[in-house]
């Protein structure tokens, strides 16, 4: 009987706490380029927004109703198919109003079935992100990861980042570089589209990220570039900044005059007439202070003492340094060096290949010279080095 009781509590001490039990709903977005709100409803989609044009081929309806983790196997498939990687690895901004989810660990689970390397920002979303993404109609995660990097680099404007792309606000926010309007950061340097042609008939190539090396196609890691000047020019924003010296303007206290030969200035300061005396037979002598000399200066024959002081430089432009001027010539483009990593390989300055990664050819479509075969066009860019902080 007691047995039978105490089966009976225990039923309906489970039966009450399912009664107690809230339903877990909450709100997760998404900005890969393409921008994607998911509401979610017990580890459910319950509905899935595209939020900007770009995510309105990788949002699909169907999700609604699926797992969550099931949905972001898709999102991530889809965003690999879009081209949306860099190089290997996939970087999501990403945001959630329920700090108890565990939706972070779902698109991690999802990154892992997938074979999909992903890099998940999670960004710290303040009162002013929400206001910055409520005025711009973007989400609150991407305005947080913006003022994240202006918030380091007062040479940057939220307006002017709102086009970037995840990949490059990335890079950025890594290295603290950034490029002109009209310039692409990317790798470390700085690229702008000059010309697009077709390409050539299809032939044989090397599959997407990979250099042919005589017959051989190897894997190109990402690159680092390091912008560099030449003849002692100093790098400043971006820029090689070349100097020259010149001789300094000397200046001398009081009546001093400059002497070439000893570098400094000499003047005759007057002492006085002097003690003058006759002797018995009519001879008149001077008798100077010490320290002082009989001559004739600026106040007509009297004691005057030889001084010698330190002169003064100035610079009407540029920085003194010691008694010469160091003037900027103006600026130049730097030149890019490539920076490889520990294990990597450097192919003609251009890429760093990994040459345990071999491909075979396949049948495409190629490009001349150091194009790039970009949807089915020969893209050539123009190239500089980026600025700094």
């Amino acid at each position: 009987m007691k047995k039978k009781l105490f089966l009976i509590l225990i039923c309906l001490t489970m039966l009450l706490v399912g009664c107690d039990k809230k339903e877990s709903s909450y709100k997760v977005t998404l900005d890969i380029n393409p921008s994607i709100e998911i509401e979610v409803q017990n580890d459910k989609v319950k509905k899935i927004t595209a939020l900007n044009d770009e995510a309105e081929e990788i949002v699909n309806h169907k999700m609604e109703g699926r797992l969550l983790e099931s949905a972001f196997e898709d999102i991530l498939k889809k965003a690999k198919e879009k081209d949306l990687m860099d190089g290997e690895v996939l970087n999501i901004v990403f945001g959630v109003d329920n700090s108890s989810s565990d939706a972070e660990d779902q698109l991690r689970d999802a990154s892992k079935d997938t074979k999909i390397r992903i890099n998940i920002i999670v960004p710290d979303i303040t009162d002013e992100a929400k206001k910055k993404a409520e005025e711009h109609k973007i989400t609150s995660a991407k305005a947080a990861f913006i003022l994240g990097i202006i918030r380091f680099n007062e040479n940057l404007k939220f307006d002017d980042l709102l086009e970037k792309s995840i990949r490059e606000l990335s890079e950025m926010k890594q290295t603290g570089l950034y490029c002109d309007e009209g310039y692409t950061l990317r790798s470390g340097y700085c690229e702008k589209v000059i010309k697009e042609e077709e390409p050539q008939e299809a032939g044989n190539t090397c599959p997407e990220g990979y250099q042919k090396v005589k017959d051989n196609c190897y894997y190109v890691a990402t690159t680092k570039h390091e912008p560099s000047c030449k003849d002692g020019a100093e790098l400043k924003d971006g820029k090689c900044i070349g100097t020259e010296r010149v001789e300094a303007s000397v200046h001398c206290s009081g009546n001093g005059s400059y002497n070439k030969n000893t570098s400094e200035c000499e003047e005759l300061v007057f002492r006085g007439v002097g003690n003058i005396s006759t002797d018995s037979e009519g001879v008149t002598t001077t008798t100077c202070p010490p320290g002082s000399n009989l001559t004739t200066g600026n106040k007509g024959k009297g004691c005057y003492e030889y001084k010698k002081s330190a002169p003064s430089y100035t610079c009407s432009k540029g920085t003194l340094d010691g008694t010469e001027c160091i003037v900027e010539t103006g600026a130049k483009e730097p030149t890019l060096k490539v920076v490889c990593d520990k294990g990597l390989t450097k192919y003609k300055d251009i890429s760093c290949l990994d040459y345990k990664k071999k491909a075979d050819y396949v049948k495409g479509l190629t490009c001349k010279g150091n194009a790039r075969l970009e949807n089915d066009r020969c893209v050539y860019y123009e190239t500089i080095a980026p600025k700094g902080k």
